[in-house]
Formats: C-alpha cells, sequence, structure tokens
C-alpha cells in the first residue's frame, strides 16, 4: 500500500515435469529478484520449503520455542470411495505393499447405505487375491471419509488409530496395515471447483 512499485508473483499452480524443467523455472524466478518483492506460490509438495535458502514466508510470526512461519496451508479436496469392492477389483495389480494378510474392513457410511459394508481382502505379496473370504487375520474399522483417505494414501492408519478415529482387533497388525496402505506419491488435484 505504501509502495506502488512494491509486487508480488503470484504463482497458482507450481507444476513441472523433471528436475531440470524445475531448475529452467527456478532461474526464471531468479532474474525477476530485482522486479518483484516476494513469490507466492501454491504446492503440494509437502517437502518444498527445503528448497529455498530462507523458508521463511515474511510474516515475521514466530512459534514456540523458536520457529519461524513458512507457510500457510489449507484441505480443499476430499476423495469419497463410492463402491469398495468395485474399487479393489480396479486395484487387483496395485501392490499393497507386498503385505501378505486376510484383512476385514468395516466401513460406516451415513451418506450411502451400500458403503456401510464389511469388506473382507486376502492379500498374497501385496496383490488383492480375494474379496470375498469370510475369513480374516485382523479387522479394521473406521468411517468412509477416513478409508478414503487411508487407500488414497493421504494418512497412515497409524495415526487415524492414535487420534481414535480407527480402530483395530490386534494392534499388533498397525505396521502392516500402515504398509498396506502406504503411497510413495500422494495424489495431486488442481482442478478448481
Amino acid at each position: 500500500e505504501k509502495n506502488v512499485l512494491q509486487n508480488n508473483l503470484v504463482i497458482y499452480e507450481f507444476v513441472y515435469e523433471n528436475r531440470e524443467v524445475f531448475s529452467e523455472l527456478l532461474s526464471l524466478l531468479n532474474t525477476q529478484s530485482d522486479q518483484i518483492d516476494r513469490i507466492i506460490y501454491g504446492t503440494q509438495d509437502d517437502f518444498f520449503h527445503f528448497m529455498p535458502l530462507d523458508p521463511r514466508n515474511g510474516s515475521n510470526n514466530m512459534f514456540r520455542p523458536l520457529a519461524h512461519e513458512t507457510n500457510i496451508q489449507g484441505v480443499g479436496i476430499m476423495y469419497r470411495i463410492v463402491n469398495i469392492p468395485h474399487i479393489f477389483n480396479i486395484l487387483k495389480s496395485h501392490d499393497f505393499g507386498g503385505q501378505t494378510c486376510r484383512l476385514k474392513i468395516s466401513v460406516a457410511d451415513n451418506l450411502l447405505n451400500q458403503n456401510k459394508q464389511n469388506v473382507y481382502l486376502q492379500l498374497e505379496k501385496g496383490k488383492v487375491v480375494s474379496i470375498s473370504s469370510k475369513k480374516y487375520d485382523v479387522e479394521i474399522r473406521l468411517d468412509i471419509a477416513d478409508f478414503s483417505s487411508l487407500l488414497m494414501g493421504v494418512v497412515d492408519f497409524s495415526s487415524l488409530y492414535n487420534y481414535g478415529i480407527a480402530e483395530i482387533s490386534s494392534a499388533r497388525f498397525i505396521d502392516t496395515i500402515d504398509r498396506i496402505f502406504h503411497s510413495i506419491k500422494k495424489p495431486i488435484c488442481i482442478t478448481v471447483f
């Protein structure tokens, strides 16, 4: 407001294909350093704050005991599985962490009655070999919203369990369930709703 020549560059979607393109984008942004004060960018990269030499966001906000504010986060999209057995049929070739386990998934859903069900998965070396066997080694119980996030790989089962949002019939299987639903790459959606 005090200086009309002081501008920020806003990047709404920071998307790049590979390491070389990322480097070129940063070079381009660096050439603008005499023209802009701050670069404000949107990203879904949880680790992006490691990239700048100074990750502070300019707010000068501090957190106890001694930490600088680096970003502001928001949650903008929620996934919802509408047919649990069907999604596992689609994912038959997916590797569920190389795990061998007979898993009962008990899902609560207040919106879609057909999702209020028990699904029985038999996994062998990470592959779904059956979704109909009624035998199981371990049962997990959770709401469809949390199960959808778990299946998408955006939350660990152990976190849901520790928060009291999910239950498990035997705590010795928590690590197994974490490995089953672990995802190296989280989903990215840049569609504006």
